[in-house]
Order: structure tokens, then C-alpha cells, then sequence
């Protein structure tokens, strides 16, 4: 396209599209039949694999890798057989994506794995093969999303947060800091803990945990006591001869 800076030591692929006013900074990688939209800006380092379609307005820091494959193995009598990771990414307009994130590609050439529009990732989060995050997600440092699961529109996944594969959670959703998804979470929610539920019932949890020392030793007193009831009824009855 018109105005666009291709920095030093940058490799781009063949048949590789390239957006207006697009900046592709020092050693970045594109790879073959790869599409970048108008007005992105890829910071240095930054790799993206073939294949893959990048929207508008897209920031990539440095580091960030999208279309890496998909974690997906199968067990063998003598080990791991890999199984070939063949689908693509789409990102699309607005989104940001942080340091050192990566982004797997899906696994077969029919899927996608999807970052929505205006969605923000910070550095350090892991989204595996065929997830898809819906528009203006907020996904914090060091979370990682399992294949195959499913974000509705304007979720927020805090910190260290995580989810197993193949789950939804449902649009509007807020998920704490180092929560763990197991299951399915509705929408217009509030999750936290391990694992993850409605968080009064986790504070609710969380103090009950708290008093369990307090509550052992209680227990350990009552037991006692009604040992030594049990010793002086022994003691006192007459047919116990």
C-alpha cells in the first residue's frame, strides 16, 4: 500500500498484502499469503505466520507471535505424534496485542482462531487453537485461554486468570485475578476463584476456609468433652457392672 515503512532486516513473504501507512518494524516476520490491514503498526520482532489475516488499526508489540501451532498431539505407543496445525488467524480491526503473547493458530483449514474487534491483550497471554474472543475483550497479563473456547463481547479476563478448553463465557462478563474456568460461565457475571464461581459464593468460601483452624480445633474440644461424658457416665452407671 501508499506510505508504508518496511523496516530494516524485516523478511516479508511471498504474496504477502501489506495495508496503507502500515509500519512493519526491524526484524519483524510475515509469512506467505499473509494479509496486514491499513494503519498497523508491528513492532520489532514481532512474527506472523503464513496464512494468517490481520485487520486495520492492528498494534502488535514486540515478541508476539500469531499463528504459531496449535498445541496438539497424539499419544503413541512410542511417545507424541505431532498432528499438523493447518488452520489460520484472523484478528481483526482495533485489536492490540501485547509482549511475548502468542496466538496458535486452528487446527484444521476450516477454522480460525479469532481475536475480535477492539479486543486488547496484554504481554504474556496465551490463546490456543480455535478460540474465539468476541469484540472489546480486555485479556490482563499471563492468562490463558484452553482450545476451543468461546469469549462473548466485552469480557474481561484479569491477571493469571485461566479456562479449560472447550467452554463459553458468556458476553459481559468479568473473570478475577487467577480464577481458574472449568465450566461454562454465564453471562453479565462476576467469577472468581478455584474453580470459578459466582464471587460472593467465593468470598463466602474464602472466609469459611479462613476459620477452618479455628473450627478443627473446636471440634478436637467437643470430641474430647464428650469422651470424658461418655468416661463418667461408664463410671456412674449401676448396670454397667
Amino acid at each position: 500500500g501508499d506510505g508504508v515503512s518496511i523496516q530494516a532486516h524485516a523478511v516479508i513473504g511471498d504474496r504477502v498484502t501489506i495495508g496503507d501507512r502500515a509500519v512493519v518494524g526491524p526484524l519483524a516476520y510475515i509469512g506467505d499469503d499473509t494479509r496486514v490491514g491499513a494503519d498497523c503498526l508491528l513492532y520489532p520482532n514481532v512474527t506472523i505466520r503464513e496464512e494468517i489475516t490481520i485487520g486495520d488499526r492492528v498494534i502488535v508489540h514486540s515478541g508476539a507471535v500469531i499463528g504459531s501451532d496449535g498445541f496438539g498431539f497424539a499419544k503413541v505407543r512410542d511417545g507424541h505424534r505431532k498432528i499438523p496445525q493447518i488452520g489460520t488467524v484472523i484478528v481483526e480491526d482495533d485489536v492490540e496485542i501485547g509482549a511475548n503473547a502468542t496466538v496458535d493458530r486452528a487446527t484444521m483449514t476450516d477454522g480460525a482462531t479469532v481475536i475480535g474487534r477492539g479486543t486488547k491483550i496484554d504481554n504474556l497471554v496465551q490463546v490456543a487453537h480455535n478460540v474465539r474472543i468476541g469484540e472489546s475483550c480486555l485479556i490482563v497479563s499471563l492468562v490463558g485461554l484452553g482450545g476451543s473456547t468461546e469469549l462473548g463481547s466485552n469480557v474481561t479476563l484479569a491477571g493469571q486468570a485461566g479456562t479449560a478448553g472447550h467452554l463459553r463465557i458468556g458476553a459481559n462478563t468479568t473473570v478475577a485475578a487467577k480464577a481458574g474456568v472449568t465450566k461454562d460461565v454465564p453471562p453479565n457475571v462476576f467469577y472468581s476463584g478455584f474453580p470459578a464461581t459466582d464471587h460472593q459464593t467465593d468470598l463466602k468460601q474464602q472466609a469459611a476456609a479462613r476459620r477452618l483452624p479455628d473450627m478443627l480445633q473446636e471440634m478436637r474440644d467437643l470430641r474430647s468433652r464428650v469422651e470424658d461424658l461418655e468416661r463418667e457416665r461408664a463410671d456412674t452407671d449401676p448396670t454397667d457392672a
